[in-house]
């Protein structure tokens, strides 16, 4: 259903999808999306609950 929701959202804004959406697809946008705000790296490997951050 998370998958179905991003496509709806998409479909909504005009917005192509690049690639077939996954649930998992969440957790990867979250984390740019968190980078590009200027979220520290290390808070972000933190909430991902990634010990390093070449993971």
């Amino acid at each position: 259903w998370i998958g179905l929701s991003i496509q709806f959202c998409h479909a909504q804004t005009g917005k192509p999808l690049r690639s077939r959406v996954r649930a998992h697809s969440t957790r990867a946008v979250a984390t740019s999306a968190a980078l590009f705000a200027g979220v520290p790296l290390h808070s972000i490997c933190r909430a991902a609950t990634w010990s390093s951050q070449h993971t």
